[in-house]
């Protein structure tokens, strides 16, 4: 067989050709014939002999579709198909297996190592044009699905970056009429010093003690903003007077009465900024409940090695068909989707969720219609999150990574990008593959999707992990909270997290 025979029947076409077409055959005659067929029907073919140069020209060439011979010299097919689908660069290449062999063992083994679909020698061309054709149009609809994804995750990002900004506007109205305050405090005692300098001494006491509010106002304000701040101790009182700060004004106009019991000795390991995003969050949706009148009672105590803070309001209660809604992502009762007079992207208790879970902390509803709702947060304290840390210092030599199973291809794209080996990442996109990664790999933290692939229910798969790899950190991501068996799997989990998430909160639960 001549050695160049590949390069005979290369031909490019112009951009409107249907595809890229790599036939990988030992034997020259398919190699002829095929070719020709679907040169005729407008196809860009390359062809190559052995399985060592379809790997190199599948990375250098990237083909739509590889027409793959199993029986090959130097790297058989069933080989060059795993290490196909393996790569980050050709995964997303449709292989078809050609083969002489057609008993349902070696179809198995052909689906096994990755294949998109399987035709028998001897085949007829139209079957042949056929699944080439099906085969690229399942690539046209994936990639189609993957960038829609990739969209709406940028898109989630724009709302959320929109909604704080709504949330900052709504402040900021507030805030400077606390402003105006101030001044008008320190511009009538300065008027009465200028005409009276007996005034002069309080003068100097106004000016003081404006000047002070006037700082603790802004640096609420500043650490509401800079949520990306790293961790530290930090005191969970300061923090809820800095969010009962921004919402002074609101607070005031509606006539609500704002009842606090804190103790002040309370400390948290968390991102002040977000945490005090919660909060504020939790508050306002309290205030909003309540509309005219009403009664903000706001309690933090120390339980089980654990702070806890009730956010409880007399708005009502929430309606039971919303209740298990109420955390999900675009969910909302407000503006034209919820029906409520007000405007809100349903966004808000959603984000609050993974950043409280991102910080190992829980949120639950205490619903009492028509009384009112009460929230309640908890979060470990600072000690306990140093215990932990000393721990993990002392087990540090393991060296784990983290391994992402996740059946969207865009979540890993979007985690290499982000993450960028910080957690020597490796992904999966089913269970088997999962197991092969555990397997060859040092995995302290799994994070899995809930509607992660395999052959056998989902259940099943992580009872065998749990069971099996006791030692793992489990962060479970899901797209709502109504799976009927969510309780029972977090149970096993370190953390959780509602799609779609932010990389900072997934990089919260893998520090911790």
């Amino acid at each position: 067989m001549n050695p160049n025979y590949q390069n005979d029947f290369s031909v490019s076409l112009n951009d409107e050709s249907p595809g890229k077409i790599l036939i990988v055959d030992d034997n020259e005659e398919i190699i002829i014939l095929t070719s020709k067929f679907l040169k005729h029907h407008g196809f860009e073919i390359i062809c190559c002999g052995d399985g060592e140069t379809a790997l190199t020209m599948c990375e250098e060439l990237k083909p739509d579709v590889v027409l793959l011979d199993v029986m090959l010299p130097k790297i058989d097919g069933l080989e060059v198909c795993k290490r196909l689908k393996a790569g980050e660069l050709t995964r997303k290449i449709m292989v078809l297996l050609l083969t002489g062999c057609g008993t349902l063992n070696s179809r198995v083994k052909g689906l096994e190592a990755g294949a998109d679909d399987y035709i028998t020698k001897p085949f007829h061309v139209s079957e042949l044009l056929a699944r080439v054709r099906s085969a690229l149009r399942i690539k046209k609809l994936t990639e189609e699905i993957e960038q829609s994804h990739l969209q709406l995750l940028e898109s989630h990002k724009d709302r959320l970056r929109s909604e704080k900004m709504a949330t900052i506007g709504l402040l900021a109205t507030g805030i400077a009429h606390e402003f105006n305050n101030i001044m008008s405090g320190i511009s009538g005692f300065a008027q009465l010093a200028k005409k009276n300098p007996e005034y002069q001494e309080k003068l100097v006491d106004v000016t003081m003690t404006q000047a002070k509010r006037a700082m603790e106002i802004a640096n609420s304000l500043s650490t509401f903003y800079r949520p990306s701040a790293g961790k530290s101790e930090v005191s969970l009182k300061e923090i809820i007077d800095n969010a009962l700060l921004l919402i002074t004004k609101e607070v005031k106009e509606r006539e609500i009465d704002v009842e606090t019991q804190i103790d002040p000795d309370i400390k948290i390991w968390a991102h002040a900024g977000q945490i005090q995003e919660v909060i504020l969050n939790f508050f306002l949706n309290a205030i909003h409940a309540m509309g005219k009148t009403g009664k903000l009672s706001i309690r933090l105590f120390e339980i089980e090695g654990e702070a806890q803070l009730e956010i409880e309001d007399t708005g009502g209660g929430i309606p039971e068909e919303v209740l298990e809604k109420i955390f999900d992502p675009f969910f909302t009762t407000k503006g034209a989707l919820g029906g409520g007079g007000g405007c809100g992207s349903g966004l808000g208790l959603s984000v609050s969720y993974n950043i409280l879970t991102s910080h190992r902390g829980t949120v639950k509803i205490d619903n009492n219609p028509p009384k009112g709702v009460c929230f309640i947060i908890k979060l470990p304290l600072s000690k306990t999150i140093a215990e932990g840390l000393e721990k993990a210092e002392s087990s540090a030599k393991k060296n784990g990574n983290l391994l992402i199973g996740d059946s969207d291809h865009s979540i890993h794209e979007i985690a290499d990008k982000y993450l960028k080996g910080t957690a020597g990442e490796c992904y999966c996109s089913n269970w088997d593959q999962l197991w092969e990664e555990l397997e060859g790999n040092s995995i302290d933290t799994v994070l899995i999707d809930l509607n992660l692939e395999g052959d056998i229910p989902f259940e099943e798969s992580f009872t065998k992990l749990v069971t099996k790899r006791p030692e793992l950190s489990i962060i479970l991501t899901s797209d709502n909270l109504s799976h009927p068996n969510l309780s029972e799997y977090l149970s096993h989990c370190c953390g959780h997290l509602l799609k779609p998430y932010t990389v900072e909160n997934l990089t919260n639960l893998v520090e911790l």
